[in-house]
């Protein structure tokens, strides 16, 4: 059930057959390599909350496209939003979900760089009082190690990433085979740099990912194809169905935050 297309009796009963739980994708638009579309990361997420949604009642907010992405802004087409902005917008729309009826919020996250922010925003909104619970999850993470030994496998040693060869599947099944343009993706497998001395293996900068990664592209797209994309989202979106109806059945965080609220004497 996508958010924008429904009609306004439909909107009030879509939030009862949800159960009060909207998901909210969110990614930036950033650079990824030279050969697929900027808004890859919330493209891919809205798909994958869609497709979801199809297993599990829920409904989709929007693509989300106001977030931080920092440490790519030396690539071009690259839209980085400032963090603290980007929270305060976040916290409003929040409450703007809330006040449409729900009580569960998960926010659906397609870009890595997305996952500290998140969390910080997570742990400061304990500072308010607030009725409604929010979730993060990022769509790519999984348990399941057999899983992850088959994207080695296909890979064949290949580095993989970010815009590599499973993440242009991933577009190439979500998006259409359409928006990707192998053409533009090099020849040559590219690997991460190591331009620190191994720093940045000790601690983290905020330069890390640029000293790594200047390019936001690793591996080798050009072995990317849609089955693969298929067999890949097939599996995550299972996953993120899991998900969904874990969070949809708990009870336990919400009084936990209750719990929490009063011994902190937050208001």
């Amino acid at each position: 059930m996508q958010w924008e297309l429904l009609d306004g009796k439909k909107f009030e009963q879509a939030v009862v057959d949800s159960g009060g739980v909207c998901v909210l994708p969110i990614g930036p638009l950033e650079r990824h390599g030279g050969h697929m579309p900027l808004g890859t990361d919330c493209k891919n997420a809205h798909k994958i909350a869609c497709l979801a949604s199809e297993q599990e009642p829920v409904v989709v907010f929007p693509e989300f496209y106001l977030s931080q992405v920092c440490e790519s802004k030396g690539s071009p087409g690259t839209v980085a939003f400032r963090p603290e902005l980007v929270m305060q917008v976040l916290r409003n729309l929040y409450e703007e979900i809330y006040r449409n009826g729900f009580s569960k919020i998960i926010v659906l996250n397609g870009h890595g760089g997305n996952s500290a922010m998140l969390q910080l925003m997570g742990q400061s909104d304990l500072d308010r009082v607030q009725d409604y619970m929010v979730y993060q999850i990022n769509w790519w993470d999984t348990d399941d190690e057999s899983f992850k030994k088959i994207i080695n496998d296909d890979c064949d040693g290949r580095p993989y990433g970010h815009a590599c060869e499973w993440e242009t599947s991933v577009t190439m099944y979500l998006v259409g085979e359409d928006s990707v343009d192998l053409n533009n993706a090099p020849e040559e497998t590219v690997t991460m740099l190591d331009r620190t001395n191994g720093v940045d293996k000790q601690a983290f900068a905020g330069i890390n990912w640029f000293s790594i990664c200047p390019e936001c592209y690793v591996g080798n797209a050009r072995f990317a194809s849609f089955e693969r994309g298929k067999k890949y989202v097939e599996h995550n979106v299972g996953k993120v169905v899991e998900k969904i109806r874990a969070i949809k059945a708990d009870k336990v965080m919400p009084e936990l935050q209750k719990e929490y609220y009063k011994r902190s004497h937050t208001k």
